[in-house]
């Protein structure tokens, strides 16, 4: 969407304004019957200011003053265009750092220009500037003649044609070439097009879009008035929709329907009614002429006469033909774009909510609207998931949201087979194309199905955890019975793919619930960090010399083993038991620990399982991995599944790992199943003699590779690390590359603070930290939470690939992190955290891995 935006830079209670004025002609007054004039609507400067108090905080642009905390891109949009009408197209502010002093602002470059250091003007020298709307801290803009109330979407309504922006190529055509004193051609395209511009384009439509912006703007008055900013900028929201509609009207009727406004200008325009009789050369119109009154004297009365051309020869004008031209392309243009910005139903649950609320505002003609405002507040929290009244988003997401998610994914899961895959079947077509036909259908089941998920998380979030424990439990005992309910036809398989899909996030949502929450650490969890609390304790006392504290420390570590071993088993019955419920085999699951052989067996058949169900063709070296580790019971599951996929190749390698899991020596116990574990001595060694120094000494940078390094050896397999790197995470607890990760599945993100730590910036934050500014060396960033573009200094905005979250700090998506700063995140196995790298940390840490990877050969 190309809009010129309000652009400005935040720094504590500084504002700093970097705008540019667009000069492009606008010329000629309003089109007239037979004249075209102008009554001046405007004040001067010093007409305005002797009537009103004028605040610190205030630009003048074009024709408007505008305070900042009242500027929205319509309003600016608008002083733009206002700018060359008036012939005023220096911006100027009235600086609150200056002591309310006028600066003209229109090259500032910093904010020296507006704090003393620009270039300061008199009022004696901005009297005679004028004034037509004003917009102080209140958000209401005002006539500055009248005083009046104005809606800033009638300010450049749709329906006035000659200053229409889609048009204005024809009218510039209009004022230059043509003017009512001209005869025969010239006279009749003045005729033409003095009409076409007096059109008038009110409809049923236009009436009811005018009458809804009518309501919503008292609806928004008094939301400023109330000082509930953010409800009143979702009233602007609306209204912009609404302005869309009506605008998307007009262009239609001006470019889109059959009988189009501009196509009949076209055949106007080419002298299709200028010769209507043979050899007659005439046009009808209304003149004012003088007649007798009767009474001896004249009046005036407007007559239809008929004004002669006399014998000239109609020839075409290239030019108003090519502006025609140009103003179907940009009628259509600005149709497609008003079309895209209308209130229209939505196709997700979110999307259809919101639609139902907006409808319910705009219905009450802003009377009564505020609850509903709220809840349209609190849909696009969840959507950018943003916590901010949590008792009342989870009200909705459980009382709204979520039931109509259930039940589109529900109604789609037990729908059977679709439309197109029945006509491709009936049509005799391949079976590749048949197979296309249900691969269709199941995007579209899962489309719902990411959609629930997100809101199932929402809720999540916004409940105690032992609650949202129990809620994903339940859900993923109903996917059982859900599993009962697919029809048993062609569709049934992929039905049960998006319902395995769903069941493994399920656990995988509760096991992340529980790594977040210390006080829902399971037996197995508490158990291990015992068993490193331990180790600690071991290794010290080898360290110290005392023999017989480590021998007592090592008949605890027995002791605890026997525990981990017999809590595996018991853990494991679960698991393999046909009378175990779903949800009891994913809490047995998840309460496996993170260190245990079981745990990496559930998390390989989970991943087997996941990809068999997103139609992965080859798992081998998941199933090795079993086979080595003695999984049978895992193998048979992932061959079940591989069987009723029809997957008979991948069924025959399942069988085949089942023969070598029967051989391993971990069979019995599934054992440790990881590699030799490195001595931690040794990685210590070759950490010291590439970083030069011990890990307590390195710079902040230099301990993030280190751990970056041991978090990839353990996620490799080297389980025994887990120790050496909880001990370098605690000793790097203030790091600055280090981040809490976002609880956001869909991109990864990195923290905004690290970014500026590593990077060198400075950071800059206000507005309770969701808003915050990076600035080093001239280049200054400003980003704000909930937003998807941000804006670099003199005057540039960013798209970025996903709105910027708030969780305490601001977070930016890792690729535009990558992109405008050179930095990525690693996101740490071991620890609900991230690391922040520039692309040489990446590099240093990849050189030292292969080192460490090297060494153990």
């Amino acid at each position: 969407m190309n809009k010129k935006k309000v652009v400005w830079l935040c720094i504590l209670p500084v504002l700093f304004i970097a705008a540019v004025i667009l000069s492009f002609g606008r010329l000629g007054m309003a089109a007239e019957e037979t004249e075209r004039e102008e009554t001046d609507p405007t004040l001067s400067f010093a007409e305005f200011s002797a009537r009103n108090t004028v605040e610190d905080g205030v630009l003048f642009i074009g024709a408007h003053l505008i305070h900042i905390q009242g500027m929205t891109d319509e309003l600016y949009e608008t002083a733009l265009s206002s700018a060359s009408d008036r012939n005023q197209t220096n911006v100027y502010y009235k600086s609150e750092l200056a002591q309310g002093a006028w600066l003209d602002i229109t090259d500032a470059g910093g904010l020296p220009q507006i704090s003393g250091e620009g270039k300061p003007v008199t009022e004696e020298e901005m009297k005679d500037l004028r004034v037509e709307y004003y917009t102080f801290s209140d958000g209401i803009t005002k006539n500055a003649l009248t005083g009046a109330k104005v809606n800033i979407f009638n300010i450049e309504e749709p329906y006035d044609l000659y200053n229409l922006k889609e048009l204005e190529q024809l009218k510039q055509q209009y004022d230059e070439l043509f003017d009512e004193e001209d005869s025969g051609v010239n006279r009749y395209y003045y005729v033409v097009l003095r009409d076409f511009f007096s059109t008038e384009l009110r409809n049923e439509v236009t009436n009811e879009c005018d009458g809804q912006l009518n309501g919503l703007q008292a609806a928004y008055e008094q939301m400023q008035a109330g000082g509930e900013k953010e409800l009143a900028e979702i009233i602007l929201r609306l209204m912009r929709k609404v302005d869309a509609r009506r605008r998307a009207e007009v262009l239609y009727m001006l470019g889109q329907a059959e009988e189009n406004l501009l196509n009949e200008l076209q055949k106007l325009c080419t002298g299709s009614d200028y010769d209507k009789e043979k050899y007659e050369i005439a046009v009808k119109e209304l003149q004012e002429v003088e007649v007798d009154d009767g009474e001896g004297g004249t009046k005036t009365e407007t007559v239809e006469v008929i004004v002669d051309y006399e014998t000239e020869q109609f020839v075409e004008n290239s030019s108003v033909l090519e502006a025609i031209a140009t103003a179907m392309k940009e009628c259509q243009s600005g149709y497609t774009s008003a079309v895209s910005n209308r209130l229209e139903p939505g196709s997700t649950v979110l999307g259809t909510v919101e639609y139902e609320k907006c409808v319910l505002i705009i219905n009450q003609n802003g009377q009564g609207v505020q609850e509903y405002v709220r809840e349209l507040e609190r849909i696009y929290h969840i959507q950018d998931g943003i916590i901010a009244d949590e008792a009342a988003e989870l009200a909705l997401i459980e009382s709204q949201l979520i039931p109509r998610a259930d039940e589109k994914y529900v109604q789609k899961l037990t729908s059977g087979t679709g439309e197109e895959y029945k006509v491709a079947v009936a049509n005799s077509v391949s079976q590749a194309a048949q197979n296309q036909a249900l691969e269709i259908q199941k995007t579209d089941l899962n489309a719902a199905l990411q959609e629930l998920e997100f809101l199932i998380r929402e809720q999540v979030k916004r409940q105690i955890p032992d609650m949202g424990l129990t809620v994903i439990y339940d859900r993923i005992d109903h996917t059982l019975q859900l599993k009962n309910v697919i029809p048993a036809d062609a569709f049934a398989r992929k039905a049960e793919e998006s319902l395995e899909e769903y069941r493994i996030w399920l656990q995988d949502l509760a096991r992340s619930v529980m790594q977040e929450n210390d006080e829902l650490a399971s037996q197995m969890d508490q158990l291990e960090q015992s068993r490193e609390e331990k180790m600690t304790e071991y290794q010290q006392a080898l360290d110290d010399n005392d023999l017989a504290l480590a021998k007592k420390t090592e008949a605890e570590l027995e002791v605890l083993d026997t525990k981990i071993k017999e809590k595996e088993q018991e853990l494991k019955s679960i698991i393999d038991s046909e009378n175990s419920s779903p949800s009891e085999k994913a809490k047995a699951a998840n309460e496996a620990g993170s260190a245990t052989a079981l745990n990496q067996i559930n998390e390989l058949e989970k991943e087997a399982l996941l990809g068999l169900a997103q139609g992965k063709e080859d798992l081998s070296d998941t199933m090795s991995s079993l086979a080595l580790m003695g999984a049978e019971k895992a193998l048979e599951n992932i061959r079940k599944e591989a069987e009723k996929s029809g997957n008979s190749k991948l069924a025959a390698a399942a069988d085949k790992a089942i023969e070598e899991s029967k051989e391993s020596p971990l069979h019995e116990l599934y054992g440790e199943g990881s590699k030799s574990s490195p001595q931690e001595d040794s990685v210590v060694r070759i950490m010291e003699d590439f970083f030069g120094d011990s890990f307590e000494q390195l710079n902040p940078r230099k301990q993030a590779e280190a751990l970056v390094v041991l978090d990839w050896l353990v996620e490799d397999g080297y389980r025994s690390l887990d120790t050496l790197f909880k001990e370098y995470f605690a000793l790097a607890e203030d790091n600055y590359c280090i981040y809490t990760k976002p609880d956001r599945e869909e991109k990864e993100y990195v923290a905004l603070l690290s970014v500026a730590g590593v990077g060198g910036y400075r950071y800059i934050y206000d507005n309770l930290g969701q808003e915050v500014t990076l600035s080093k060396r001239g280049a200054i960033y400003r980003m704000k939470a909930g937003e998807d573009t941000l804006w670099m200094y003199p005057d540039q905005t960013q798209e970025l690939a996903a709105r910027i979250l708030w969780k305490k700090d601001l977070y930016i998506p890792e690729e535009d992190a990558l992109l405008l700063f050179g930095c990525q995140g690693e996101y740490l196995e071991l620890k609900n955290s991230g690391i922040c790298l520039t692309e040489t940390m990446q590099k240093e840490a990849e050189e030292l891995y292969s080192q460490m990877e090297g060494g153990e050969e």
